[in-house]
């Protein structure tokens, strides 16, 4: 994961745990400190095994259960992470790690940001304490850690639907002000190019789609109502709308409307997004509430999608600027994306 998007899933989190928010990600742990290195080992090795392949996250310095951001010394990683690593058999999942300021509501905190990618699991560790039994394939359950069984075996080896890639290719964001003028409702467009990673038909429900808006450490936005619509989709609504629109008893304005057919491998009903070769799509969004505006000038948007039938998840994410025309001091709602 590139790093703006880890910084942007920990702050993400931060925030809830400090608006006593349940923090619902499977894929996240967090720890008011540094966990002896033995017990961090296993539940790091449990952790990895149970995503398969998936992210996993980990956040030193917050308390979940307090609903604090305390902080911790990120200098202690460089101790900590060697005695982690000698609990393992061979594989040890590939971390990347951030020190990530965050404007708790006691101040300001730096907590640690370990992202470990999973992707060559499974992870084995050694026993601690010798003896016959020498290795352990450990395995998460909700937030307690076990010895994986047959079936939690099976399931981890048996193939997973690769989660494809979504790459951002433009996108802009909009505030539709209220009548008061501080108050709007955020709604958003992105052009995709999705690319699959394997031959598997992958369906992504509209509904488990995941999109927050945030400036720095703020949540602008907790949730959008986001669709998807490939290219053909799109033109035949907009040929649907020219239609409607011409004035009673009058035949429609000619049209011309040039677009590259979706390829067969990419689908879309009223309700899911269905993908099975490369291709284009259209992401778009809008939140149900107004929110209050700052006057932001820089906006981050995260999205996560889950497919429908396995635990496969996609994290991407976009900055966006607001658009300086000449029109800004009059219309200050309009923000392009910039990466």
């Amino acid at each position: 994961m590139r790093p703006i998007e880890i910084e942007s899933w920990a702050l993400r989190i931060l925030e809830r745990v400090e608006k006593r928010l349940p923090v619902e990600d499977s894929r996240v742990e967090l720890k008011a400190d540094w966990l002896e290195p033995v017990k961090a080992a296993r539940r790091i090795a449990a952790h990895a095994n149970a995503a398969r392949g998936e992210p996993i996250l980990w956040v030193i310095g917050a308390d979940e259960k307090a609903r604090t951001v305390p902080g911790a010394n990120p200098q202690d990683l460089a101790n900590w992470f060697p005695q982690v690593k000698a609990c393992f058999e061979s594989e040890v999942p590939l971390l990347q790690d951030l020190n990530v300021a965050f404007n708790s509501s006691t101040g300001a905190k730096t907590v640690a940001v370990l992202c470990f990618d999973t992707s060559r699991f499974p992870y084995v560790i050694k026993n601690p304490k010798g003896g016959e039994i020498a290795f352990e394939v450990p395995w998460r359950v909700a937030t307690g850690v076990r010895t994986a069984t047959r079936s939690d075996l099976l399931l981890m080896l048996s193939p997973l639907i690769r989660a494809p890639q979504f790459e951002l290719l433009s996108g802009e964001l909009a505030l539709d002000m209220n009548a008061s003028a501080v108050m709007g409702s955020f709604r958003f467009e992105l052009s995709c190019y999705v690319v699959p990673k394997s031959e598997d038909l992958i369906v992504f429900p509209f509904h488990k789609i995941v999109a927050q808006l945030g400036s720095g450490s703020t949540l602008v936005v907790e949730t959008f109502k986001v669709k998807m619509e490939t290219p053909r989709a799109r033109a035949q609504r907009w040929a649907w709308v020219g239609k409607r629109i011409a004035p009673k008893g009058e035949a429609p304005a000619p049209r011309t409307i040039t677009f590259k057919p979706a390829p067969d491998g990419i689908e879309m009903t009223e309700d899911e997004l269905l993908v099975r070769a490369p291709g284009k799509v259209f992401i778009s969004g809008q939140n149900g509430y107004p929110v209050r505006y700052r006057g932001e000038d820089q906006l981050d948007l995260n999205l996560t999608v889950a497919e429908a039938t396995s635990d496969a998840r996609v994290a991407f994410s976009g900055k966006f600027c607001r658009i300086k025309d000449g029109k800004s001091e009059k219309e200050p709602n309009r923000w392009a994306l910039t990466h």
